[in-house]
């Protein structure tokens, strides 16, 4: 069952909303903002990490899709 949370910041409306996307992983979110939204997601290993371990691996992907992906230049052809 998704839960979503709204609420206006400054002349903003941010909406947060978990349960919907991202079954697998141990934790997600969407946020909205306008017409922009993220996917933020969250897993963990079933094992406790190393105690001399002193960084966070950390993946961050991005994709722009429709309106907001810039097409290439006309009339250039990718991968020659």
């Amino acid at each position: 069952m998704p839960t979503t949370i709204e609420r206006v910041i400054g002349r903003e409306k941010i909406t947060i909303q978990t349960g919907r996307l991202a079954g697998q992983a141990h934790g997600s979110v969407t946020v909205q903002c306008g017409e922009s939204i993220v996917l933020v997601t969250a897993v963990m290993s079933d094992r406790p990490r190393a105690a001399d371990m002193d960084f966070l691996p950390l993946t961050v992907d991005y994709g722009a899709t429709g309106a907001g992906r810039a097409a290439p230049p006309s009339g250039s052809t990718p991968g020659r």
